[in-house]
C-alpha cells in the first residue's frame, strides 16, 4: 500500500515544495525537500513531520542561492518521516510571528499506480514509501532500464539531481545505477562517497575508453574499485546469460561483435567475462558495494534480449523473479507481531528489566478484581451482612479512595523514582580508510512530566570533526510506537525542534512514567591507525596473517568471518570470556582458534551419529538445526543475525525481512576479499545527555565491527571468482571442521 500526499497552499504565492527527487519519500529515512518561490522577505523557513509517537518535529531549512535573476529564494534540507500517513507543514516566517508563506501536505491512501509522475508534478503530491520498497535512482541511461523490475521503485533522471548535494539526501535511496558520463559535482561526489561507504549499492555502466573514462569524476571515487583495461569486441556473452539465470540465449551476440570495456580486477568478484578479460565485476568499498559494467544494457543486442530484465533485477536485488516468486510463497504469517529484524533489535533497545509492567491480562485481572470490589462485594457487605443499605453513600467513595490511593503506591513501587536509560552501541570501522562510525540507540525512561534537550556524541573514541545526526527511534510495524500504524487526532500538537545540522534535539515532551527512543550516529576518519591487517587467504581458503588494534578498550567474545567460515577463539582456562587487548596481534591460526561452517554456526546446528539396525556397520547422521526466536532480546544475538542475515539463509530461516537495518548486513562483502569481525565492548562508545547533564546507562550492550581487506595469494587468473549459478541451492548441512582444526569442538554452537 502507498500513500499520495495532497498539499493545501494558503498564501498569496504558492510555495514550490519538492520531496525527494520525484515527489516520493521512504517512511523513517532521512529525504531531501527543497521549497522554492519563497518570500525575498522570509528570515528563516521549516518543514514540520510526525515522529512514531504523534509528536510534531520542526526540521530548520537553510537559505541557498536562487538559480537565475529571481528575487525569490531557494530552501533546503532534509526530513524524516515517521508516520506513512503522516503529514507535512512548511513554514517560511518573517520578523513577526505569523508565517509569510504556508503549505501543508496532507496524506491520503491510493495505489500507487493510480497517480502517474504528471499528476503528482502537478498537484504537489508525495508519495509515501514503506521501508521495504527498494528505491532506485537511474541516471544517465538512454532508456528505461528499472522501470520494469516489479517491486521495485525506480527514478530515472538525465542528469544527477541536484538534491544529492544536501547532505544526507541519498538515506532512502537503496541504490543507484549511472554512466560514467554523467557529471558530478565536489559537493555530490562527497555525499555519494558517504552514502556508498555506509552500505549504498552503486552500479556503473563504462562504455568508454580508459583516457576518456580517467578524465571523470568518476575515476577519482571509483580508484582501483573500477580500472577499465581498454576498448574490445567480442561475440561471447554467456557469461551474462548464465549469470541472469535465462534459458534464452542473446540473439545476435554470437554474430556481430560487441563493443565491450575490459576491466581490470585488483580485488572483488569476476561476474562475467571472456576470452578478451572481465566486463563485468563487483567490489566492496567501505560497507558499499560498486558493480562495474564494460557492455551498454542499453544497446543491441541486449536491448533487444528478452532476459535483460531477468539479469537486471539479479544484478540489482539478487534474485531473479522466479526466485523472489519462491520467497514469497515460503512466507509466513508473524505470530509474534515482529516482521523485520530491526523490530527485534529495538525491543532489544527499549527493554528497561527494573521497569515491571503489567501485563495485559494482568491489567484485565485488577480492573476485574476493583470492578467486584466496589460492585457485587460492596452490596454483599452493606446489604446483606450490615443490613444497612444507605450506607452505600458511605462505603463506596471509602473504597474508590482506597483503589485510588493503592494504585498510586503500586504506580510509585512498579514505576520507581529515578530515571533510567538503556543503550545499545555499534561501532562500524573500515580499516582500509580508517573511517569510524558510530551508532546509538536509547531509550531513556523519565519520573516527571517535562522537556528534553538532547544531544550525543563519541565517547572513549577520538573524534576528529564528527558528522553527527540525531533522531527519534521508529520500527517498521502496525503496534504502538510502529511506523506503519494509523495517526490519530493528536498528531503533531507538541511540536520538538532539530537543530540545522541534526546533530541535536530540542523541546522533546515526555511524560511521568514514560520513556522516549532515540538514536544518533557519528562519522569520522580517525587520524590515528585503529586497526591493522595483513590477512592473506590461499586458494583453498585458509585465513592467515596477523590483526593488530589500537582502540582504547579491550574486545571480548570476538568472531572472525571470512567467506563461509567464522573463527571463534575459546577462553583460557580460568578466563570467563576471550580478551582481545590493544597492540596485541591475533592470527587466525592461533591455536585457541575453532573454525566452523558459518551457516552451520548461526542456525546451532549440531549433527550426532545414530547407530544403524542391529547387525549393520552403517551409521546415520541425524542433523538437527535450532528454530530462530524472535522473541529473543539478546542484543549480540539479533547483531550477530543482523550482520549475517543471509549467510545464516535469509528470511527462510528467520521468518524475517532485513529490509530497515540491510545494510548491516554483510554477507555480499564476505565474497569480496573482506572479513569482518565482531566483537563485545564493555565501555560506551556514546555519551547521551538529556538537558545538558551526560546520562550513565543502566543497561548498556557495546559493540565493534571492523572489515578487514583479505589479499588472496596463488590464484593468478583470477577466474576463481566466477560464479556458481544454482537456483534451488539446498541449505548447507555440513557442520564439520576445517582439516587443520583438529581441536575444535563440532558440536560447539554458542553465539558470539
Amino acid at each position: 500500500m502507498s500513500l499520495v500526499w495532497s498539499s493545501v497552499a494558503i498564501a498569496d504565492e504558492p510555495l514550490s515544495v519538492r520531496v525527494g527527487y520525484d515527489q516520493s519519500f521512504k517512511v523513517g529515512r532521512w529525504t531531501p525537500i527543497v521549497v522554492e518561490n519563497a518570500s525575498p522577505n522570509a528570515r528563516a523557513c521549516e518543514a514540520i513531520v510526525t515522529d512514531p509517537d504523534g509528536v510534531g518535529v520542526a526540521h530548520p531549512l537553510t537559505r541557498q542561492v536562487a538559480d537565475g535573476a529571481s528575487s525569490l529564494t531557494r530552501w533546503a534540507c532534509v526530513v524524516r518521516s515517521g508516520r506513512l500517513d503522516g503529514g507535512l507543514e512548511v513554514r517560511v516566517l518573517g520578523d513577526g510571528p505569523v508565517p509569510l508563506q504556508h503549505r501543508r501536505l496532507s496524506a491520503s491512501q491510493v495505489s500507487k499506480s493510480s497517480a502517474d509522475d504528471s499528476d503528482r508534478s502537478e498537484f504537489a503530491a508525495c508519495l509515501s514509501l514503506r521501508q521495504s520498497d527498494p528505491v532506485w535512482l537511474e541516471i544517465g541511461t538512454a532508456i528505461e532500464l528499472l522501470k520494469p523490475i516489479s517491486g521495485l521503485h525506480a527514478i530515472r533522471s538525465g542528469a544527477m539531481p541536484r538534491a544529492v548535494e544536501i547532505p544526507w539526501a541519498l538515506d532512502g535511496v537503496d541504490g543507484i545505477w549511472v554512466t560514467s558520463r554523467v557529471a558530478l559535482s565536489e559537493t555530490a561526489r562527497v555525499e555519494l562517497e558517504r552514502w556508498l561507504r555506509r552500505g549504498g549499492h552503486l552500479v556503473v555502466t563504462v562504455a568508454t575508453g580508459i583516457d576518456e573514462f580517467q578524465q571523470t569524476p568518476w575515476a577519482g571515487l571509483l580508484k582501483s574499485v573500477v580500472e577499465p583495461h581498454g576498448r574490445s569486441r567480442t561475440t561471447d556473452l554467456s557469461g551474462i546469460e548464465s549469470f541472469a539465470v535465462h534459458g534464452r540465449k542473446i540473439l545476435g551476440g554470437n554474430r556481430t561483435p560487441v563493443p565491450i570495456t575490459t576491466l581490470s580486477r585488483s580485488d572483488g568478484q569476476i561476474l562475467a567475462a571472456c576470452l578478451e578479460g572481465p566486463y563485468l565485476t563487483r567490489s566492496g568499498i567501505g560497507f558499499g558495494l560498486v558493480t562495474a559494467i564494460g557492455i551498454d544494457p542499453t544497446a543491441a543486442p541486449m536491448s533487444r534480449w528478452d532476459g535483460r530484465t531477468n539479469f537486471v533485477r539479479r544484478l540489482l536485488l539478487g534474485t531473479t523473479n522466479s526466485e523472489s516468486a519462491k520467497s514469497s510463497a515460503r512466507s509466513s504469517l508473524s505470530q509474534s507481531g515482529i516482521t523485520d529484524l530491526a523490530s527485534q533489535w529495538r525491543a532489544a533497545a527499549i527493554h528497561i528489566p527494573e521497569i515491571g509492567r503489567p501485563t495485559l491480562w494482568g491489567a484485565l485481572g485488577l480492573l476485574l478484581v476493583y470492578a467486584a470490589v466496589i460492585g457485587p462485594l460492596d452490596y454483599l457487605l452493606v446489604h446483606k451482612l450490615l443490613k444497612r443499605p444507605h450506607w452505600t453513600w458511605a462505603s463506596l467513595p471509602l473504597l474508590v479512595a482506597v483503589a485510588s490511593i493503592g494504585t498510586v503506591w503500586l504506580a510509585h513501587a512498579a514505576n520507581g523514582d529515578v530515571p533510567k536509560l538503556t543503550q545499545l552501541d555499534v561501532v562500524d570501522i573500515d580499516s582500509s580508510r580508517q573511517e569510524v562510525v558510530a551508532r546509538s540507540w536509547a531509550t531513556a525512561y523519565a519520573t516527571e512530566n517535562t522537556l528534553w534537550h538532547v544531544e550525543a556524541a563519541p565517547a572513549r573514541l577520538s573524534a576528529n570533526r564528527p558528522q553527527k545526526i540525531l533522531s527519534w527511534l521508529g520500527f517498521p510495524e502496525n503496534a504502538s510506537g510502529g511506523m506503519y500504524r494509523d495517526s490519530g487526532f493528536d498528531t503533531g500538537h507538541a511540536v520538538a525542534r532539530s537543530a540545522v545540522d541534526r546533530s541535536s534535539l530540542d523541546g522533546i515532551p515526555i511524560a511521568q512514567w514514560s520513556s522516549k527512543s532515540l538514536t544518533s550516529e557519528a562519522i569520522w576518519v580517525s587520524e590515528t591507525p585503529l586497526i591493522e591487517s595483513q590477512l592473506t587467504s590461499t586458494v583453498a581458503g585458509e585465513l592467515d596473517g596477523p590483526v593488530v588494534h589500537h582502540l582504547p578498550f579491550d574486545l571480548l567474545d570476538w568472531v572472525v568471518v571470512f567467506d563461509k567460515w567464522i573463527y571463534r577463539p575459546h577462553p583460557r582456562a580460568g578466563e570467563a570470556a576471550t580478551i582481545w587487548r590493544a597492540d596485541q596481534p591475533w592470527t587466525p591460526k592461533d591455536e585457541r582458534n575453532y573454525g566452523r561452517e558459518l551457516r552451520g554456526f548461526l542456525q546451532r546446528t549440531v549433527a550426532t551419529k545414530k547407530q544403524g539396525k542391529k547387525g549393520s556397520v552403517q551409521e546415520d547422521v541425524l542433523v538437527v538445526k535450532e528454530r530462530y526466536n524472535v522473541l529473543n532480546l539478546d542484543p549480540a544475538d539479533i547483531l550477530q543475525m543482523l550482520t549475517l542475515h543471509e549467510s545464516a539463509g535469509g528470511k527462510g530461516y528467520t521468518g524475517l525481512d532485513h529490509h530497515s537495518l540491510h545494510a548491516f548486513d554483510v554477507t555480499p562483502l564476505l565474497s569480496l576479499d573482506r572479513a569482518i569481525v565482531i566483537a563485545r565492548v564493555a565501555e560506551p562508545t556514546t555519551e547521551w545527555q538529556f538537558n545538558g547533564e551526560a546520562r550513565p546507562p543502566t543497561r548498556h550492550h557495546g559493540f565493534v565491527r571492523f572489515l578487514l581487506p583479505v589479499r588472496r595469494i596463488g590464484d593468478a587468473s583470477g577466474f576463481r571468482f566466477m560464479p556458481k549459478i544454482e537456483v534451488n541451492s539446498p541449505t548447507p548441512q555440513e557442520t564439520e571442521q576445517k582439516p587443520k582444526d583438529k581441536d575444535s569442538a563440532p558440536n560447539e554452537s554458542k553465539t558470539p
